[in-house]
């Protein structure tokens, strides 16, 4: 298996990751489904000129209980750029268990790292969040996206201790005998609905390969909410980007505001920063959302996206529904 860093610059401005985000649920008879449904267009000014690009996305995870702590899971995610009929997708499958506070995984199961990663960002876009994905995101979530590569099938565990939230994964590729180990963690330093909430998380992913160096990546990150406003942040390293040839770091940083006034809608700035090899590259988007008591939303966004010193402007506009 090659590493999974292998074709990050490819993947900066293709597809991108639309999982549900706080999503209303459909639950009946022991079924219970979160989805979301979106339509998008962007714009983008490049070097080379103006480019439309219209996308379809669509996202469902659920659980389907067969009998008391023991059912079926899912996570399935489809996006189609219907300019060039480009079609990227993945799915997650496993059989589950509930025992306490915690909950084995078994099948084609998320990595552990899942647990700690950043809801998807409105002023990026479906279009352009699988870049992040495939900087900051687990090997695992990595080779879902990959369509020429096979997801790996393993176990996994998590649990909640209260303010503490914990995950562990073994994963082990299906076409070699890699293997990947994750832990990951999110502890709520304080936990005040209408005050101050705050959070710090970490996770540490190795991939033990006989055919390729060793690859092994950390998390660390830091949140709070102050009544309406709320800032996260999450650093991400990484040893041996094959396709640049050295180790990388990455740095997200989200702030959010929601209108009291108005309620339903948010404001939103992201930053983020990929340092490796001989270059960098930032990505800087300011937008906003506005989210129906139906679940019908709408977003627009302006980003602009600088890759050693070359600069790509965009716009996106977005239109979903939760259910």
């Amino acid at each position: 298996m090659a590493s999974h860093r292998a074709q990050i610059a490819a993947l900066f401005m293709t597809t991108a990751v639309a999982m549900p985000a706080n999503a209303d649920s459909l639950g009946m008879n022991g079924v219970d489904v979160n989805g979301e449904i979106t339509l998008g267009f962007g714009q983008f000014d490049t070097p080379g000129g103006t480019q439309d690009q219209t996308y379809g996305a669509i996202a469902l995870d659920g659980t389907i209980t067969i009998a008391d702590g023991f059912g079926f899971g899912f996570d399935l995610f489809a996006v189609e750029d219907f300019e060039s009929s480009d079609r990227r997708d993945y799915g997650y499958a496993y059989l589950f268990y509930s025992l306490g506070r915690g909950e084995f995984r078994a099948g084609i199961v998320p990595s552990a790292v899942d647990l700690i990663m950043p809801e998807d960002s409105f002023t990026y876009g479906v279009l352009v969040e699988s870049g992040l994905v495939a900087v900051a995101g687990s090997a695992v979530q990595f080779l879902a996206l990959d369509e020429d590569e096979l997801v790996p099938t393993g176990v996994s565990y998590v649990a909640d201790y209260g303010a503490l939230d914990v995950a562990a994964s073994v994963h082990f590729a299906r076409n070699s005998d890699d293997v990947i180990y994750a832990l990951a963690g999110t502890y709520a330093i304080a936990d005040n609905p209408g005050g101050l909430s705050a959070y710090v998380s970490g996770g540490l992913e190795h991939v033990d390969s006989s055919t390729v160096s060793p690859d092994t990546q950390i998390w660390v990150g830091v949140g709070a909410d102050v009544a309406s406003f709320s800032l996260d942040a999450l650093y991400t390293y990484t040893e041996n980007v094959v396709s640049i040839g050295d180790d990388g770091s990455f740095w997200d940083l989200s702030a959010r505001y929601q209108i009291p006034s108005f309620d339903g809608l948010t404001m939103g700035i992201d930053y983020s920063r990929l340092d490796a090899g001989p270059g960098d590259w930032i990505l800087t988007g300011v937008g906003a959302e506005y989210r129906f008591d139906n679940g019908f939303g709408l977003s627009g966004s302006y980003f602009r996206q600088e890759v050693n010193g070359l600069a790509v402007d965009g716009a996106i506009i977005e239109a979903s529904f939760r259910f």
